[in-house]
């Protein structure tokens, strides 16, 4: 993810708050329950940054230089028991879509924007 504003560099453990609306697209053909209540909600969940260890040509990478920032994002499937919010729909963004995002920081800041720089589905 490219932040529109704010930097990236970051200290082991620190985490940033992902989000997207109830009113995006799934990967899935699961229903959300109470869709209709939570239409103009923002789904919220904090990952870990993840730091790169190599660069797009396959060399080491020197990770403070980066404008962006990675996370490791498993997709979720839906059970019978459980109908996952976020996942499916971060699954669909593509490079250049927009991605809600908190800033870096052990607490919630207000949701700021951000743009997608690489994203990957990984089933779990």
């Amino acid at each position: 993810m490219r932040p529109d504003h704010g930097g990236t560099s970051h200290l082991p453990g620190q985490y940033a708050t992902l989000g997207l609306g109830y009113w995006e697209p799934r990967i899935d053909d699961a229903t959300d329950a109470s869709l209709d209540d939570r239409w103009l909600k923002l789904i919220r969940r904090s990952y870990s940054i993840s730091s790169p260890i190599f660069d797009e040509h396959g060399y080491l990478t020197d990770a403070g230089s980066s404008d962006e920032l990675e996370f490791y994002i498993v997709l979720v499937t839906p059970t019978n028991d459980n109908v996952p919010a976020l996942t499916p729909r971060l699954a669909l963004k593509r490079a250049g879509d927009r991605i809600g995002g908190a800033g870096i920081e052990r607490n919630a800041k207000p949701l700021q924007q951000g743009v997608a720089s690489s994203c990957a589905a990984i089933p779990r």
